[in-house]
């Protein structure tokens, strides 16, 4: 895809953002820089950048991040003509992060409720692991200057012994990560690379069974200059080409630290655990040495790759640099599918591609074109937009009865189970039981399309007004705000109680009817859109009932509810009951809620 293309969807982002949610372009643009950036949902992206606003010193992002054993510091700068950004802004952050520590200390004065709750969870870290590290990123919408790339480089030498890393992300790094999210979710190209490797002196081996594989020693050099020719095309059977905000980050740092020294690219054999490959076939020149590899796929170590083209013009004098590859030539598609998710195992975020040729995901896609209407049930990423023209019939008749099995997913874990473990525990939908997800409650031979329609539809329903909640108190200063103003900001649980407002419903719907099949098909065919608004607002209000006590109960101390509905589930519950059955006592607790008010046709429970 061109740069100008890229840059177009990123602005129309910011755009859409900006209208829909946040007061200016420079908040958008944080939200979507640090959604792209660090591959994360919409859903985190909003809480990890509610840090920002007021008296933030120039934090636009903060959260701890329990995969990387890191706190994550951000500070974005929007820039519609992608202008040059200088020392300036370095120093701004480095000011910040400083800021916050002294805050923690009740030493910076006043701010914001949300980032002393940020200075306040950084310091309780701190307090038990001194060497906990922190990651400064600078993500901008331009270029940075030679000036800011010589501040970096002070501020990261003043604050190594911390620990504190400095990263600065303009927007080229920003555009290639949403470039690589686009083709992949739009359909890749269907293209097979084609890659020559010259092999070490008597450094390979074949395992004759089937399917056939060799087992080599790879050049660094070579695979860095595959990666910069095919690009995310090497890895479209892997799930990323590499995992975003983190090319300098934990896993990466490691391999880039090696790379630097002689010493290191010399042992970078030793050190590295090697890469896995999946091809159509390949052709070994035993007396060239050589091996030409087609349909090319590194199912295992992305991030190795990414990181040694990072490296290229580094590697292009370093001959010596090499790692270990097994290489497996397999044209069976579910055989390499097999390949790929043993491989990858380890790693939860790739659970919902891997199951994506389950035979239960097989049956609800097929089960939900199936419906009256029919509904487009994606098993896996871009599997709409990988459409063909052939399916213009199919696309007709879908419209825009379209399901995301990751959202299906975790609306049906809140809707019928646990909707603090759905917000906190989303790696978990898609890992079997012996790993300790969930996805066999959510998916098994008795999971029907409608017990997944009626939450999905109910998600979207709850995300549609958090959306008009967000532009309601967008740029509203709680010290200057009306009483009606103030009544709307003393609700913002509401951006992050998605699930549990979910959960409150299926609890209504439970004690009026169940949760059959035939009555969730009852709720679709009836006046959906009016239960769904009437049964959101009763949730709203008993909800907001339990996070004032909550708010009240903090005191002194910071309530977070971005916090709480990570947990608590069965806190909420016991509340939400006991509202219904002091409104049972004087009445019907959902008088007015089409489908749900009781009648005589209907029992209660």
């Amino acid at each position: 895809m061109e740069r100008e293309e890229v840059m177009k969807r990123l602005r129309e982002g910011v755009s859409r953002l900006h209208a829909d949610v946040y007061s200016s372009a420079g908040d958008a643009f944080a939200h979507l820089a640090v959604r792209e950036y660090f591959d994360l949902d919409d859903d985190d992206a909003l809480e990890y950048c509610d840090v920002g606003g007021t008296r933030d010193k120039g934090i636009d992002a903060f959260w701890l991040d329990p995969d990387d054993r890191r706190a994550v510091l951000v500070q974005a700068k929007w820039s519609e003509d992608e202008k040059s950004f200088g020392a300036d802004v370095v120093r701004e952050a480095e000011s910040a992060y400083r800021w916050l520590l002294r805050l923690a200390e009740g030493k910076a004065g006043d701010a914001a409720p949300r980032v002393i709750d940020a200075a306040r969870q950084l310091h309780q870290r701190r307090e038990t692991d001194i060497d906990f590290p922190v990651h400064i990123f600078v993500i901008v919408a331009g270029k940075f200057t030679k000036g800011a790339r010589e501040e970096q480089a002070r501020v990261a030498d003043d604050v190594r012994r911390e620990p504190v890393e400095v990263s600065l992300v303009d927007v080229d790094e920003l555009l290639e990560e949403i470039e690589e999210r686009l083709s992949r979710d739009e359909g890749a190209e269907q293209v097979h690379p084609e890659v020559t490797f010259t092999l070490r002196e008597d450094g390979f081996f074949e395992h004759h069974e089937e399917p056939q594989a060799l087992v080599a020693t790879l050049s660094g050099f070579e695979l860095a200059e595959a990666a910069q020719k095919w690009g995310y095309r090497l890895f479209m059977r892997n799930l990323r080409f590499l995992l975003p905000g983190k090319g300098r980050g934990s896993v990466n740092a490691g391999i880039r630290r090696t790379l630097e020294s002689a010493e290191g690219r010399q042992r970078f054999w030793y050190y590295n655990n090697g890469i896995a490959i999946v091809c159509s076939s390949y052709v070994l020149d035993r007396e060239a040495k050589v091996v030409k590899i087609t349909n090319m796929q590194i199912v295992n170590g992305a991030q190795t790759t990414a990181t040694l083209n990072a490296a290229l013009e580094q590697l292009r004098s370093a001959p010596e640099t090499s790692l270990l590859a097994r290489i497996i030539a397999e044209p069976d598609d579910e055989l390499q599918q097999n390949i790929t998710y043993y491989n990858n195992r380890q790693n939860a975020v790739k659970d919902r591609d891997l199951q994506s040729n389950d035979t239960t995901q097989d049956r609800l896609h097929n089960e939900f074109i199936r419906r009256d209407p029919p509904w487009f049930y994606e098993r896996k990423r871009g599997e709409w937009n990988a459409l063909t023209a052939r399916d213009a019939g199919l696309r007709k008749r879908i419209g825009r009865n379209r399901v995301d099995n990751e959202i299906a997913a975790q609306a049906a874990y809140a809707f019928f189970f646990d909707a603090g473990k759905a917000r906190a525990d989303k790696k978990g939908l898609f890992q079997p039981k012996k790993d300790g997800g969930y996805y066999e409650d959510i998916f098994n031979e008795s999971r029907t399309p409608v017990s997944l329609l009626v939450p999905f539809r109910l998600s979207e329903y709850i995300k549609g007004r958090k959306n008009e909640y967000l532009k309601e108190i967008r740029g509203v200063d709680p010290s200057k705000a009306t009483q009606a103003q103030a009544r709307r900001l003393s609700r913002q649980w509401l951006k992050f109680a998605d699930q549990f407002i979910l959960g409150t419903i299926a609890f209504y719907i439970e004690m009026r009817g169940g949760f059959t099949d035939e009555r969730l098909e009852e709720l679709l065919d009836g006046d959906f859109d009016g239960m769904a608004k009437g049964a959101y607002a009763d949730a709203v209000r008993d909800l907001h009932i339990l996070f004032s006590r909550k708010e009240r109960e903090a005191g002194d101390e910071i309530f977070s509810a971005a916090n709480y509905v990570k947990g608590n589930w069965d806190e909420a519950q016991g509340h939400i009951l006991a509202e219904w059955d002091a409104r049972e006592a004087v009445g019907d607790p959902l008088e007015g809620v089409p489908m749900l008010a009781d009648d005589e046709s209907r029992d209660n429970g």
